[in-house]
């Protein structure tokens, strides 16, 4: 072959050899498709980072859930508890986390190397620091929880919350997780929720006044983590994403402003800082009546009654407490809410419920607290879970308790039937008495006795006075069986206790509002002496066996009387006693206890009458300047100690059958309308009337006070309501019945 040949030849070889390719790459272009893009339109559109289920995180925090669309064919991923939405928290702490000019007064978490907020109009800037949120959403591994039905000793636990150490800077955390679709209507409650809560300032000064003066008995909320909390929010409320909040911690936010709000509608005059802030009437009133709607709706997005949650449980629990203890308002008149009446067992039974649903009533490990995963009760800090899970059952228990026990009547033979948690169905220990601060801490610390000062030493003592006052309602249930020493051993028993909260009074410097907690506790504690030894009061004087009893209930009965009366002449009008009702039931009961010493005993008749005197003067004192909360209450005492003096002044020639002495005191006090002591006499803005007898006019409303008409009708007083013969013997704060079948 010549040389032309071979180069015509390789020519040739080299011309098939690229068709060849030519024809293999045009088969490879044919069969490439079109890959669809997961991401979704409006993520594609703004060219941000997208999660790949519907509605994505991106879209669902800026409101645009509706529009949240991905191409014909392409199917979103199936949400999970362990998918980027899940984690969106734990990318937006790291970069939301609060200033340490923010931590909490009282062992807030501190954060780590917290980026500072941008606090710019520039949507570039805005965007930007979302897509780096976003960004680190999809770097973040899925962390392995504990598994639910897997057995772990208490050292196997504690390592597991060291193992979670890594963890600590995403808690707390109020970025939802849930992992439920978000509706439409869903989106809607929720941006009205988010639009009517008060500015930070107003949330600010309305949260310390809360802290402060409102929750000292019930620690329901922890105020560091709460305070770490609400700076998340407002930082998250500052970028506009205000939408991926937990909607049980707005809740819970909603609840704290609303009591708070509720107690301070009456109070005159306003400070400088509310003022300046906004928070008068009637504005004031309205902004309950907003937060009692907030509380609502946030709980219905939260979905309470279907997925059960820690915050659902504080946030009802804060407005029960308010409820079943009668304080402000819900014992007078209804304002700026539901009516107290079907409030309180709704709000109640649905706590009931909660507790029982997180097994709050058999918690006695950390496994218990760990299995329920909730993140409100990190397995990070062990300590605070397994506390604040006992506060919140005991809470509950308490509530329990009063109902109750204040409601028992003589006709019901089995009260423990009556209990939500009867004796026995629950094995929670009683929460011990740490600080605040070293529930958060890494180390271990031990608790405070019961004589030692700390922020929830008023609880705990509430926690044994809530204890003995079951117990004591379940004994005198059947005085027939009831023996003399089971008497003596229980009130040793409750004497140990009152002497640590006594040791605790003496050895510490209270301030103000605690010495208004001292008080209010104090008169629990003597109550429950008085009705422990009430069924062998009259048998004392007849049996010096007995005389224990006697000398411990009208010592109790004169404590408890001199107490609120110096309540009373020293006008205190701190949140904690001006919107408590119970001390007022308590002076009442112990004036019957009072009246039947004098009967029984002639030589004490002039102490006793002296004695009364000065409580009708305290409750006519009530009667002109008081609040109206107040002045139900003193009207109810004025009668009844103006009726008992008259007695005592004139007795019955025949004092054995007691029974029907106290029935007419009842009848007589129910019935009649008293005549003041002294006309001329005024106390205040207030004057008596000069024409004719005096009435209890005195016990009307006051120009700065509203009262609703139907209540009143029209130009009526209070002391209209009660009588004279209108006022049925139920409204009354006395269980006559019980009163009776106890002597």
């Amino acid at each position: 072959m010549s040389e032309g040949d071979t180069h015509l030849t390789h020519r040739r070889a080299e011309s098939s050899h690229s068709d060849t390719d030519e024809e293999f790459t045009s088969t490879k272009k044919k069969i490439r498709r079109h890959r669809a893009k997961l991401t979704c339109l409006a993520c594609q559109r703004r060219k941000t980072k997208c999660d790949k289920i519907q509605p994505c995180s991106p879209c669902a925090t800026r409101g645009e859930s509706e529009t949240c669309l991905f191409e014909p064919g392409v199917l979103p991923l199936d949400p999970s508890p362990g998918s980027q939405v899940a984690q969106l928290g734990r990318a937006t702490h790291s970069h939301l986390a609060p200033t340490s000019s923010s931590a909490s007064r009282s062992g807030s978490p501190s954060s780590k190397g917290p980026v500072p907020l941008v606090h710019s109009d520039n949507r570039n800037v805005r965007a930007a620091l979302q897509e780096k949120i976003f960004g680190d959403v999809e770097r973040i591994a899925e962390s392995s929880g504990l598994d639910e039905d897997a057995h772990h000793d208490s050292a196997q636990l504690h390592q597991a919350a060291k193992s979670t150490k890594g963890n600590d800077e995403i808690w707390p955390n109020i970025v939802s997780t849930s992992n439920v679709r978000r509706t439409p209507k869903w989106e809607r409650d929720m941006k009205h929720l988010c639009d009517t809560l008060p500015t930070k300032e107003q949330i600010e000064c309305l949260v310390d006044i809360y802290f402060t003066e409102v929750q000292i008995l019930r620690l329901i909320v922890h105020e560091g983590v709460f305070r770490t909390e609400l700076a998340q929010f407002e930082a998250l409320r500052s970028l506009g994403m205000q939408m991926s909040t937990d909607p049980a911690w707005i809740a819970q936010l909603a609840s704290v402003l609303w009591v708070t709000m509720y107690l301070l509608l009456d109070e005159r005059p306003v400070s400088e800082p509310r003022s300046s802030l906004g928070l008068v009437p009637p504005l004031l009133e309205q902004m309950a009546s907003d937060a009692f709607e907030a509380v609502e709706t946030a709980l219905t997005c939260a979905q309470w009654l279907i997925h059960p949650q820690f915050r659902v449980l504080q946030t009802l629990l804060i407005v029960a407490t308010l409820e079943i203890n009668c304080q402000g308002p819900y014992y007078s008149t209804v304002r700026n809410g539901s009516h107290g009446d079907w409030t309180r067992s709704m709000h109640f039974d649905i706590a009931v419920g909660i507790a029982k649903q997180l097994q709050l009533h058999v918690v006695t490990s950390l496994q218990a607290v760990f299995r329920l995963q909730d993140p409100a009760l990190p397995t990070s800090r062990p300590m605070y879970s397994l506390q604040m899970a006992s506060r919140a059952f005991h809470t509950v228990l308490f509530l329990d308790t009063s109902a109750v026990c204040m409601g028992a009547g003589p006709n019901d033979s089995s009260p423990t039937a009556l209990f939500c948690f009867p004796e026995g169905s629950f094995s929670t220990p009683e929460p011990e008495n740490y600080p605040e601060e070293t529930l958060l801490s890494d180390n271990p610390v031990r608790s405070r006795d019961a004589w030692e000062k700390t922020q929830f030493i008023w609880e705990y003592h509430m926690n044994q006075v809530a204890r003995f006052w079951r117990i004591v309602v379940l004994l005198v249930q059947r005085t027939e069986d009831l023996s003399y020493e089971t008497i003596l051993a229980q009130s040793q028993a409750l004497r140990e206790s009152y002497h640590h909260f006594l040791t605790m009074r003496t050895t510490c410097d209270p301030s103000p509002i605690e010495s208004d907690a001292f008080y209010l506790l104090n008169s629990a504690y003597l109550h429950r002496f008085l009705r422990l030894h009430r069924p062998f009061l009259l048998r004392s004087y007849r049996d010096a066996r007995y005389l224990e009893s006697q000398i411990t209930v009208v010592s109790a009965a004169r404590q408890i009387i001199q107490s609120h009366r110096h309540q009373i002449c020293a006008k205190v009008s701190r949140l904690l006693v001006r919107n408590a009702a119970y001390p007022y039931i308590h002076h009442l009961s112990s004036l019957l206890v009072l009246f039947l010493h004098a009967l029984l005993d002639e030589q004490s008749r002039s102490d006793v009458r002296k004695n009364m005197v000065k409580s009708q003067e305290a409750f006519e004192k009530v009667g002109y300047e008081g609040k109206k909360f107040h002045r139900v209450l003193a009207g109810k005492g004025y009668r009844l100690v103006t009726e008992m003096i008259k007695v005592i002044e004139d007795p019955p020639s025949d004092i054995e059958n007691i029974e029907d002495i106290v029935r007419d005191l009842q009848r007589r006090a129910v019935q009649n309308r008293p005549v003041l002591q002294n006309q001329d006499q005024t106390y205040g803005s207030a004057s008596a009337s000069t024409s004719g007898d005096v009435t209890l006019n005195m016990f009307s409303g006051s120009e700065n006070d509203t009262v609703s008409d139907s209540l009143l009708g029209d130009g009526g007083s209070y002391m209209d309501v009660l009588g004279p013969g209108n006022m049925p013997i139920e409204a009354w704060d006395i269980d006559w019945d019980m009163f009776i079948r106890d002597l």
